[in-house]
């Protein structure tokens, strides 16, 4: 291994002990939470510690994960600012869980493998469970959303390195709204540097544009970025894609 990529890997694994990554499995019919699963790493053996709710009353379940989240700086899941956090608000809006900066791997995955947006995010520990028709297991849910981050975490390492302007205009870009703090975290972790200021960004992205569109036009996509920050960070990913191969 590489002196770069033993780094990338100790910051991943720094940064995702930082993380309480938590998934929910909610009825169709009722819209209720029937299941929840958390992980953390331990931040000295790096193992998984683990909770798992399954049925039965749901308030000491969510108190209990207020209480196995305690301490961490940051929520993680797939679908999380979509699905996940939404629920549990409903369910009890006073989490404090809540207040945690919140990073969705759902929204990185097209930046980290713009060739294979999914990764591995397919459940392979279900293939024989789903033959025995047994449920979902939103624990180990959890458990593979969190080896995902750390995947998503080196690929951008590598990408930074490679292409430095790609990864400091999607910093920029992923962070328009005062909601977007986790992934502000995240990327100032990945790049190992702060959120660029505006003009920063605006610069870099009318360098990435540079033989791509006309300069008119490129300017007038860099003067509408910030109303159009992830569309036109997933737009990226696919043109870094190319010029990465």
């Amino acid at each position: 291994m590489s002196s770069s990529m033993f780094q990338a890997a100790q910051d991943a694994e720094r940064f995702t002990a930082c993380c309480v990554c938590l998934d929910l499995e909610v009825g169709k019919a009722d819209r209720q939470i029937h299941q929840i699963g958390a992980v953390r790493r331990d931040a000295h053996s790096g193992e998984p510690r683990i909770m798992h709710y399954s049925h039965g009353p749901l308030s000491p379940a969510l108190a209990q994960l207020d209480e196995f989240a305690s301490g961490a700086e940051f929520t993680v899941g797939h679908n999380i600012i979509g699905f996940d956090l939404p629920f549990l608000a409903a369910a009890k809006p006073d989490l404090k869980l809540l207040e945690r900066p919140a990073v969705d791997t759902l929204w990185l995955n097209p930046l980290a493998f713009p060739r294979n947006p999914y990764h591995h995010l397919v459940k392979h520990y279900q293939d024989a469970k789903l033959r025995s028709g047994q449920k979902n297991n939103p624990a180990e849910d959890a458990r593979l959303t969190l080896d995902v981050l750390t995947d998503q975490f080196k690929a951008l390492r590598k990408t930074a390195q490679a292409d430095p302007d790609l990864l400091l205009a999607w910093h920029w870009l992923s962070t328009q709204h005062a909601a977007d703090a986790g992934f502000g975290l995240f990327f100032t972790a990945v790049r190992r540097l702060p959120r660029p200021a505006a003009p920063q960004a605006l610069q870099a992205i009318e360098r990435l544009l540079d033989g791509k569109a006309c300069q008119r036009h490129g300017r007038g996509i860099a003067a509408q970025a910030a109303q159009c920050a992830w569309p036109l960070a997933y737009t990226g990913s696919c043109q870094g894609s190319c010029r990465l191969k």
